[in-house]
């Protein structure tokens, strides 16, 4: 019975994804944190997922505005007119949709959000106490031998950091997991860019 994998990360386009030497993985028994929240996570998660994508949503918006107004009422252009058209209308519906995500989970804000970082963070400080821990080898691989029952699988980058709280010294990743007895599961990440 054992929990095993491989962890990345993106190095640049020209030499793809890299093993993250160093980074941490722990392996934290459910039991012993009864009361941890990884719904909370799963929240940050997508929430810094979708408040990093609303700028990129702003700037095709605004390419596609100019393409609209540069094409409009040209007949020669009638169908980069249309097409700018259609794409303006799925970026806004996106960034719609986004706005709504964020305001239906009460994090719409940067206060709100901070709020969101810092419960996330005290989730945290409970999977740092006294529990196994291994180091991405040079392949980018780990492994526990366990017994079977629920587990926290916690890795925390050593080469992908971002600037809040949570991840300023190396971005995070948790996954919940049951293992039965003779199991082996396997919890590989890749540390992308964002």
């Amino acid at each position: 019975t054992s929990i095993g994998g491989v962890i990345t990360y993106y190095f640049n386009e020209y030499q793809g994804n890299k093993p993250d030497l160093g980074a941490k993985v722990y392996l934290v028994d459910s039991l012993k944190v009864k009361d941890f929240n990884v719904e909370l996570f799963n929240k940050f998660t997508l929430a810094e997922n979708c408040r990093g994508s609303l700028p990129k949503y702003n700037q095709l918006i605004e390419i596609y505005l100019e393409e609209v107004k540069r094409t409009n009422g040209k007949k020669k252009f009638v169908d980069e007119n249309l097409k700018a058209k259609k794409n303006l209308e799925n970026c806004e519906n996106s960034k719609n949709e986004i706005l709504i995500f964020l305001k239906e989970n009460d994090i719409e804000t940067n206060e709100k959000f901070d709020n969101l970082t810092k419960n996330l963070y005290n989730e945290i400080l409970k999977l740092n106490n006294d529990f196994p821990v291994k180091s991405i080898d040079n392949l980018g691989g780990y492994n526990f031998i366990v017994k079977k029952g629920t587990y926290y699988v916690y890795v925390k980058s050593n080469n992908r950091k971002f600037n809040n709280i949570i991840e300023n010294n190396g971005q995070i990743y948790i996954k919940k997991i049951r293992i039965l007895e003779n199991d082996i599961k396997d919890v590989s990440y890749n540390f992308s860019k964002i």
